[in-house]
């Protein structure tokens, strides 16, 4: 028909996950200690001095300096971009319960004393 026009392609539902489209999130860089030389103990940049934590990694917030640290140590850390607002960077928490075992609840109400003195 003349008057109508068909969409090329269907809009995806799939939302966008182009890094430069997410500034709405709150980032932040870790930096983690990638070679087994000793001797490396801390970051330096610009004379401030960041040292690795037992699981040799750190955070930082400013994106110029994770970009500073990247270049200065190209070879001996990897630092990677992370949302610091998403609930699964966060960590987890799990909660275990168990119910009430049948010897447990007979000891509370002292038949449980009663039937160890009967045998």
């Amino acid at each position: 028909m003349p008057g109508t026009t068909v969409p090329l392609k269907p809009k995806s539902k799939v939302p966008d996950y182009n890094p430069d489209r997410e500034g709405w999130h709150k980032t932040k860089w870790t930096v983690t200690k990638a070679t087994r030389n000793p001797e490396l103990n801390a970051v330096e940049i610009d004379g401030k001095v960041m040292p690795f934590d037992k699981e040799f990694r750190f955070s930082v917030g400013d994106p110029g300096l994770a970009a500073a640290i990247r270049e200065k140590y190209r070879w001996d850390v990897a630092v990677t971009r992370y949302n610091a607002n998403s609930p699964a960077d966060r960590g987890h928490r799990y909660i275990f319960t168990v119910p009430e075992l049948p010897w447990h609840a007979e000891k509370e109400q002292g038949n449980g004393e009663q039937k160890d003195a009967q045998d």
